[in-house]
């Protein structure tokens, strides 16, 4: 649901949990990039973070390396924790 259309009830019940909820909305939405229709992708406008836009290619290559990375046998964290570290994002 975008912002926009929240009820006051709504609104109260975000902002509670408003970080937890606007990464849990990303990681659902980075999800789609394993589906190939791009009208499947994150609308940027129901992400509250100005750096999604720039962040696509990022969270794309991520899931490239990860799945790489789990066709080479690496377990499910192991692949997401390679991918990262291949993009250097941990280390």
């Amino acid at each position: 649901m975008p912002y926009e259309h929240f009820a006051p009830d709504d609104h109260t019940d975000h902002s509670h949990a408003e970080t937890i909820s606007d990464l849990l909305k990303a990681a659902d939405a980075l999800d789609r990039y394993r589906l190939p229709k791009l009208t499947w992708w994150p609308d940027p406008a129901r992400v509250r973070t100005e750096s999604f836009t720039g962040l696509r290619t990022t969270a794309f290559e991520l899931v490239i390396r990860s799945e790489a990375a789990w066709l080479a046998g690496a377990s499910g964290a192991d692949a997401v924790l390679a991918g990262l570290a291949h993009l250097r994002l941990i280390t």
